[in-house]
């Protein structure tokens, strides 16, 4: 063999030591030594990111909440007020309200109320009042009486022997109605010519009469006759309509 057939041996070249430094020695090319790493980059801001927005959602959320708290407790409040408002309406007493038609500082005794709606007249037809009885407004059937007690005496017939016949009341006022005049309940109570006693000699056939007792009671008395003088009793013949409880009982005095 001859020396072609080996390649030259490459020198050895010293390892990083320097001249001298002992170790391993490279055969061959030396490897590229690594790229060095950028550092890392740090993460604290997006950490401190999603701190503030958790931060805000949460502020956002509980001003939320307080918002509709307040909202809520306002209403309840607002509910509560307009309660007691209409609690204390309908406790107070409505004040009574005055009549138009009075007049200011008038004596209410010279114009007596009468009732807001005008009663329903009763009829009692040919009743026979003998000398002596009464006829009482209150009694139902209205009927000849003849009782002591003149509280109820509110239409009577006297037969005098030494003076003139008459009819009275001894509980009221009455009215002698002229020819023509309307026998009315109107009329009873807006006629004034009062009188307590009317001669029978003053009353022909159909004479109309007005009674307004005491108590309240309205009568129109029809004179319908009498008897005849050669009868055993004497007595008047008479229709009376009554409307009771038509105008303001007198006060006692």
């Amino acid at each position: 063999f001859g020396p072609a057939a080996y390649a030259p041996t490459a020198p050895a070249v010293p390892m990083a030591g320097g001249p001298g430094a002992t170790g391993l020695t490279a055969t061959g090319p030396m490897a590229a030594a690594p790229a060095p790493q950028p550092p890392k980059k740090k993460r604290k801001g997006l950490v401190t990111a999603l701190v503030l927005v958790g931060l805000l959602a949460f502020a956002g959320a509980g001003g939320g909440l307080v918002y509709a708290f307040m909202k809520d407790d306002g209403q309840k409040k607002n509910n509560q007020a307009a309660d007691n408002k209409k609690a204390k309406n309908s406790d107070a007493s409505p004040s009574p309200s005055e009549d138009p038609t009075a007049s200011p500082g008038g004596d209410e005794s010279s114009a007596p109320a009468t009732p807001a709606q005008d009663p329903t007249p009763v009829d009692y037809k040919n009743i026979n009042l003998p000398d002596e009885y009464h006829l009482s407004l209150s009694d139902e059937p209205v009927k000849p009486t003849n009782s002591d007690n003149d509280t109820n005496a509110d239409f009577q017939y006297t037969d005098n022997n030494y003076s003139d016949d008459q009819v009275d009341t001894e509980t009221g006022k009455l009215v002698l109605l002229d020819a023509g005049q309307e026998g009315s309940l109107d009329t009873c109570r807006s006629d004034t010519r009062f009188t307590e006693t009317i001669l029978t000699k003053q009353l022909t056939k159909g004479a109309q009469m007005c009674l307004t007792t005491n108590y309240g009671h309205v009568a129109l008395i029809t004179l319908k006759g009498y008897s005849p003088k050669s009868g055993p009793s004497s007595y008047m013949t008479v229709d009376v309509r009554v409307w009771r409880n038509a105008v303001q009982p007198k006060q006692d005095s």
